[in-house]
Parts: C-alpha cells; structure tokens; sequence
C-alpha cells in the first residue's frame, strides 16, 4: 500500500504546475512538529485549515484574474461565482476559530475585512473585475495576518506550525 501512495504522490508532484511551490496544507500539516499542550495542537489544526483556505482563495482569484468580466449578457463567469463561493467559505471556516483566538485583535480585524470581501464580491456583484479580484486580495491578506498571529499563538502554547506564506494578498 505504501508503494501505491508514493506513485500517486510522484505522479501528483509531476502533474503540478511549476509555479505551485508552496506546500499543500497536507504536507505541512507533517511537517508540524506535535503540539505539548492541548490548546497548542487545537491552534495548530486552526492555522493548517487557514492555510488551506488561503490556498483555495488564491487559486480561485487566479483564475477570476484570467476571465472576461462577464458571459452570457450580464451572467457571472464561473470562476467569479467560484471567487465569490471561496471568499464565503474563508468567512465561514475562520469563524471555527477556537476561543482563545477569538478574542485577539487579528481575528477581529480578520472577521470584518473578509464580511467585507464578501460583500464586495457576493451576489449582486457589479464591480469590475480588477475591483472584485483587490477585494480577494484585501481577504487574503487579512487571513495571511490571521494565520501568522495563530502559528505565533500555537508556537507559544508549545506547538511548532511551520506556515510559509500561500497568500501575501496579491501579485
């Protein structure tokens, strides 16, 4: 079974696009070493699904980045309904954020900048596409923000996370 799981890894790794350099939230999440304390290994699973969520959010503002501003009459293009289903999930996702994260400042600041986002970017979208992506941009780099406050968290709580930045808010 291992020999399986390698293949499909080699395979994964060579069908990647050169430019994905950063690693998954998978093979972070084996790098991180074990937390000692219960709350360091709560804030470490919550800085991995941030980073995640960061890597679905960039890929999705890529390619809305790439399409015309719309198709169809006034339809939305399918990756500015993507841009749009990513930005709510990030909103959603970091609102499973444990207790002691909650009352920080980051998260807070986080939290508003992202229910921005969404509104800038959410149904009934009518800005241009350059408006719609900086609003993506302006989420990114607010969970990017959030993300390091927690590793810093989770690193004081005796976890060590290691988390390369997947999204500094834009080009």
């Amino acid at each position: 079974m291992r020999l399986g799981t390698v293949t499909l890894t080699i395979c994964l790794a060579l069908a990647a696009p050169a430019t994905q350099a950063q690693p998954t939230a998978a093979e972070t999440a084996r790098q991180a070493a074990p937390a000692t304390t219960g709350q360091g290994s709560v804030l470490q699973g919550y800085v991995l699904m941030l980073q995640a969520t960061e890597q679905d959010l960039k890929a999705a503002r890529e390619k809305a980045a790439q399409e015309p501003a719309s198709y169809s009459g006034s339809a939305m293009t399918p990756a500015r309904q993507q841009l749009m289903r990513e930005v709510r999930d990030a909103y959603h996702a970091m609102q499973n954020a444990p207790e002691a994260v909650q009352d920080t400042e980051a998260y807070r600041d986080a939290r508003v900048e992202v229910q921005q986002a969404f509104t800038a970017i959410g149904p009934g979208w009518d800005q241009s596409t350059q408006q719609g992506v900086a609003a993506a941009d302006r989420a990114l780099a607010a969970l990017d923000r959030l993300r390091q406050s927690v590793a810093g968290m989770a690193e004081a709580a005796g976890g060590a996370v290691p988390a390369p930045p997947v999204a500094g808010g834009g080009r």
